[in-house]
């Protein structure tokens, strides 16, 4: 299609099929037993056919239209239990040091305002050095509603962020001690009737 959406952050795509996948699989070996069930909006396509659509730079409108409605998820991870679901975003960063409770995580306000998603789940990926693929571990900080998230104040596109940076985008501006512990929030969809 000659575009994406994960040209902010050279890693974008990378980081969040990593961590999906580690999320994924963590609810699965933790809780399968007690009857949850996960899965990711991947699954509800056939990932060959992505990439071959993609590869040959299909025109044809039934492609594109296949390949817009994977890459632009309703949502990352779904957790169902006894009929109930609750959907999740998941955020990931990646960092050389450890992470600390007195960090921020800068949010995108245009994520707020799409349907479908109840949890913000945020992680870190931290490396032994700058190299992307010098992996040291992931870090799950927690989770916070999608409600809570809105309620932070907003770093605004093009003022300078704690860290230096220019914020490229709009963003709310959560912080790491914040978020609670995500096996709470599986845990309290396990008493859910």
């Amino acid at each position: 299609m000659c575009y994406d959406k994960f040209t902010v952050t050279e890693n974008d795509s990378f980081l969040g099929y990593l961590s999906e996948y580690s999320i994924k699989n963590y609810i699965k070996r933790k809780f399968i037993s007690n009857g949850i069930i996960v899965s990711s909006w991947g699954d509800n396509y056939d990932i060959k056919k992505i990439n071959n659509i993609v590869n040959n730079n299909s025109n044809k409108k039934e492609d594109l239209l296949y390949v817009k409605e994977y890459f632009y998820d309703k949502y990352d991870l779904k957790i169902e239990y006894n009929n109930n679901y609750i959907f999740l975003d998941i955020k990931t960063a990646e960092t050389t040091y450890e992470p600390k409770d007195t960090w921020n995580f800068l949010y995108p306000v245009i994520q707020t305002k799409k349907d479908g998603k109840d949890f913000v789940v945020l992680n870190y990926y931290v490396k032994n050095s700058k190299n992307i693929t010098d992996f040291k571990k992931f870090v799950l900080v927690g989770y916070m509603s999608e409600n809570d998230v809105k309620k932070y104040d907003i770093q605004s596109a093009g003022t300078k962020t704690e860290k230096g940076t220019l914020s490229q985008i709009d963003n709310l501006k959560t912080y790491v001690k914040d978020y609670k512990k995500f096996d709470n929030l599986i845990y309290s969809l396990l008493l859910e009737k």
